[in-house]
């Protein structure tokens, strides 16, 4: 699972006005309009359904440490969310034909997978329209395994 805190802020002149990647720890911190939403950590397995209070401590910490007084964390405003980022055991996305008759797989992209979504669904558009691909998606075949 991943996470993202959202929050208002708190004074332009402080806050991120694009969009800052950490590769070192793994967060991604971005300007929406008025909100500031860090984004990162990686919980292994399926967890309790709890949030996991290390990981949220690291992204306020990045937060703040990046841009000290950009965002009002300590606002009702403030969401907080936990979300499933299914990753394959190579790191690498399935994306094709399932071998099951009219099901096509575009899966386990893990953290990327909203940096992937638009080139993965076109080459799998592709696919489906039996046109080939702009890329080579024998890697990423589902049967790979």
């Amino acid at each position: 699972h991943g996470y993202t805190v959202s929050a208002p802020v708190r004074e332009d002149s402080h806050a991120p006005q694009g969009s800052v990647i950490d590769p070192l720890h793994r967060i991604t911190i971005t300007r929406q309009g008025q909100r500031v939403r860090v984004s990162g950590g990686a919980e292994i397995g399926h967890g309790n359904g709890s949030h996991h209070a290390p990981t949220l401590q690291t992204l306020y910490l990045a937060l703040s440490g990046w841009f000290p007084g950009g965002a009002l964390t300590s606002s009702p405003q403030v969401q907080v969310w936990r979300g499933a980022r299914p990753t394959l055991t190579d790191g690498a996305p399935a994306i094709g034909a399932s071998g099951v008759s009219g099901l096509w797989i575009n899966t386990g992209h893990g953290a990327c997978g909203w940096a992937q979504a638009c080139g993965s669904a076109r080459a799998l558009a592709d696919l489906i329209a039996q046109r080939s691909p702009a890329i080579d998606l024998q890697p990423f075949a589902p049967q790979r395994f």
